[in-house]
């Protein structure tokens, strides 16, 4: 809710990937589920973006290969829709190996 306070998003579509119930919350094992999320808000129109904060949350309660072919699978999505995807990541919440893995299949800004 900060973010999306401090950015003034309050009409923007948002959902937060947490272990915590609520509205608007996903669980971040819930891989299959936020893919279908961001193709269905995809599909609402292009030049949108998705925005994934924190995407080693997805890394530490997932396979970290699950999460990249989800992330992979993102990026399809938004490729196809004519949008974009910012990803960001804490370096100091995964292991180098993971972050590597990251780092490899992502175009850094």
């Amino acid at each position: 809710a900060d973010l999306v306070e401090t950015l003034g998003l309050r009409r923007t579509p948002t959902l937060w990937i947490t272990t915590v119930p609520g509205p608007n919350h996903l669980n971040p094992t819930n891989l299959g589920i936020l893919s279908d999320r961001v193709a269905r808000f995809l599909e609402r129109g292009t030049n949108s973006v998705i925005f994934l904060d924190g995407f080693e949350t997805l890394v530490t309660h997932n396979d970290p290969k699950k999460a990249m072919q989800t992330l992979d699978r993102m990026k399809d999505l938004v490729r196809a829709h004519g949008s974009r995807l910012v990803v960001t990541i804490d370096r100091r919440t995964v292991d180098d190996k993971d972050a590597a893995l990251i780092e490899s299949n992502a175009t850094k800004a």
